[in-house]
């Protein structure tokens, strides 16, 4: 996913934040805190939760290259030191009850930082 491509689904989370006010959205509590567990735990609007993901996830990417990843390259070469991730959307990012999506699995990936992966493929 490009950088034009990432600024567009954030531009299009926030554009449908209103209509998630209300909702019950249910995600492991491992994605708010990193010594969360499995157990469920609601985040009610769920535009809002993957807005603030997409939003950590931003800003982490900018802290860790200052020129910022509008200077990333399109396709990035997995190196023989990278811990690479195979993800299956369908389950490995199922939220909620849901199939999983693109979307969802963005949502894991500071998680998944945390447990050493350097790259994940879809």
């Amino acid at each position: 996913m490009g950088v034009g491509s990432f600024e567009r689904v954030r531009e299009e989370l926030a554009l449908s934040e209103n209509l998630g006010h209300g909702a019950t959205y249910l995600v492991p509590r491992f994605l708010l805190q990193p010594e969360g567990g499995t157990d469920l735990a609601d985040v009610g609007n769920p535009y809002s939760f993957y807005l603030s993901r997409l939003d950590n996830i931003a800003a982490s990417a900018s802290t860790r290259d200052p020129r910022g990843p509008e200077s990333w390259p399109d396709d990035v070469l997995i190196g023989e030191s990278d811990v690479v991730y195979l993800s299956f959307l369908r389950t490995g990012a199922a939220l909620n009850g849901q199939v999983g999506s693109p979307l969802k699995q963005m949502a894991m990936l500071p998680h998944l930082r945390r447990h050493g992966h350097s790259k994940i493929m879809m």
